[in-house]
């Protein structure tokens, strides 16, 4: 460290080429483990650099926009906690996916994973994809999540098709999306 003798002016600090906004947790990309992240803006963009003990520093880019980033994040909502739990927690999130004693929301957004396979290796993504042997949601079980969420009351206009890479399921077909229209 520079110091300045008494009376002289202290060295100019080099500025970074970021602007630090905020701490989140985020995973691994190798191992998915949960790591502390910092929220960093560059060049306009919104990105989390990371540290995992075991695979060193990361860094991935979050959103392509500072401004519409900051936009998602000044959306409010009341805290309406699910009207029954399907799940202990035993890890926390986002490892006891699914309605827990938890939630601070209702579901209004379904998440419905129905493959694990996977194309793509996105640095934000926590799901453990895998393309040998990899899970294919079959419609039966596709049509019993579908009644469960009606059951549950979800106020939900969107349901979220994810995986892995839901295109990649072998039965993807226009009846598979009307039946969830029928809802």
């Amino acid at each position: 460290m520079t110091t300045a003798a008494p009376g002289e002016p202290r060295p100019a600090r080099k500025p970074t080429e970021h602007t630090y906004y905020g701490m989140t947790k985020s995973l691994c990309s190798v191992c998915k483990s949960a790591v502390d992240a910092k929220i960093c803006f560059a060049d306009g963009q919104v990105y989390f650099h990371k540290y995992c003990p075991e695979h060193g520093q990361q860094s991935c880019l979050v959103a392509s926009s500072v401004d519409w980033y900051l936009d998602a994040l000044a959306f409010v909502s009341g805290s309406n906690p699910p009207g029954r739990t399907a799940k202990t927690v035993t890890e926390g999130c986002p490892f006891d996916c699914g309605p827990c004693a938890s939630h601070q929301q209702c579901m209004s957004l379904p998440v419905v994973p129905i493959t694990s396979s996977c194309n793509l290796d996105c640095p934000v993504c926590y799901t453990v994809n895998k393309n040998q042997d990899a899970f294919m949601l079959s419609l039966e079980g596709f049509a019993e999540i579908l009644e469960r969420i009606t059951a549950a009351g979800a106020d939900a206009d969107i349901i979220n098709f994810t995986g892995g890479e839901p295109t990649l399921h072998p039965e993807r077909s226009p009846h598979t999306y009307t039946h969830t229209c029928s809802l």
